[in-house]
């Protein structure tokens, strides 16, 4: 066996021996988070019935949280129609936009102006 098959198997065994490491480590968190979650799920577990009940009881809307929940809604779809409205007026009908574009240049036109200076266009 030659040296550079040695370097290169103990190479080898050194990154396959990093990677068990590496393994161990992650085997070792996520044991330790499941007892961790085990351990936050307990006491939630253990509410009664009359903590249940509060709960419910506090997820209870009133007519004035409704009322404001409805306007939110309403001002929501009236900011949206306000924005397609916008939209809209920003199109422009084909025709009406052809007649805007398509107008002839009238600044290259020399048959407009038959004066050759500044002073005999102003006169």
């Amino acid at each position: 066996m030659s040296s550079q098959d040695f370097e290169a198997a103990k190479l080898r065994e050194e990154v396959s021996e990093k990677q068990a490491v590496a393994a161990a480590r992650r085997t070792m968190t996520r044991s330790q988070s499941t007892i961790k979650e085990k351990e936050i799920a307990e006491p939630l577990d253990k509410i009664g019935n009359k903590a249940k009940r509060i709960d419910f009881i506090l997820s209870k809307a009133t007519e004035a949280e409704l009322q404001k929940q409805r306007d939110g809604q309403q001002a929501t779809t009236l900011l949206i129609a306000k924005e397609a409205k916008k939209k809209q007026s920003r199109t422009v009908a084909e025709e009406v936009f052809e007649r805007m574009v398509l107008v002839t240049n009238k600044n290259m036109d020399d048959s407009l102006v038959e004066a050759r200076s500044v002073d005999e266009t102003i006169a």
